[in-house]
């Protein structure tokens, strides 16, 4: 089994994970087809996922995918957690799923991106300001 020294840090970024996305590229014909997806893989210790998100077109035929990711956070903290607290092993893929049949077209994937999800405290922070700023404005209006 071979360990990737950058492992752990990636696994902590997607256990805080609000979302998950990723840019690519269409192969230039789809031929006859009429579908091209491409869900991301999560494949560890007792738990398997495909997930799929929202794709838009950022223009010059590049997409992002967005992926919501706060649930699968959750589930790999737990899974996580009742292994010991760590995983024996974790892969994480992108799956080509589709029809396009046209020969030699080929795609890109690039730019993966993990959102954090927003601290509690963070959270209760602009929470705050916001009742402060709320009541800063009534107050002048009196």
């Amino acid at each position: 089994m071979a360990y990737v020294s950058g492992l752990p840090s990636v696994i902590s970024a997607l256990e805080n994970a609000s979302s998950f996305s990723f840019e690519y590229t269409q192969p230039a014909s789809a031929g006859t087809g009429n579908y091209f997806q491409l869900p991301l893989l999560l494949n560890y210790q007792n738990g398997y996922d495909q997930l799929s998100g929202t794709s838009v077109s950022l223009g010059d035929g590049l997409y992002q995918e967005t992926i919501p990711f706060t649930s699968e956070a959750a589930h790999l903290v737990s899974v996580q957690a009742s292994n010991g607290g760590s995983f024996s092993y974790f892969n994480l893929g992108i799956i080509y799923n589709s029809n396009w049949n046209a020969p030699g077209s080929s795609f890109l994937v690039d730019d993966f991106t993990v959102t954090p999800a927003p601290e509690p405290g963070s959270l209760a922070l602009l929470g705050m300001g916001a009742l402060g700023l709320a009541g800063f404005a009534r107050r002048r209006q009196s």
